[in-house]
């Protein structure tokens, strides 16, 4: 019988990012399946965490991350089952705001490819 090898890969951050991050990208994980989503966001990383728990907490499928929450909503709950990392933000000052988010979107198509988060593998449904 003959065994694969598991490689994974590993990313290095150079950046200092956190939760007042903006114009950056994010992984959410449910922890309870083991699954990604990759986004992206423009204000800073705590105001979009705060609409998906809002949209989760009054039953508003935004998202795929929120219509995950909703669908699983008795066994899992956005506060408890998540774990949530900011991999990539953009800082070119000299791009203007529509470039910025041309950048953005691009960026997230990337790391929605890299990091397989399109279903059935991932939460995003679809690329971009």
């Amino acid at each position: 019988m003959r065994r694969d090898k598991t490689y994974f890969n590993i990313y290095i951050y150079i950046h200092n990012l956190n939760c007042n991050s903006s114009w950056a990208i994010y992984i959410v994980k449910c922890i309870k399946c083991n699954l990604q989503y990759v986004g992206k966001s423009e204000t800073n990383l705590n105001i979009r965490m705060n609409n998906h728990r809002s949209h989760i907490k009054s039953g508003i499928n935004s998202c795929e991350l929120s219509e995950h929450f909703l669908q699983n909503k008795t066994s899992h709950t956005f506060e408890k089952d998540t774990s949530i990392t900011v991999i990539e933000q953009l800082r070119k000052q000299t791009m203007t705001t529509e470039q910025k988010k041309q950048l953005l979107r691009a960026r997230e198509e990337f790391w929605q490819k890299q990091l397989g988060s399109i279903q059935p593998t991932g939460l995003n449904k679809r690329i971009g």
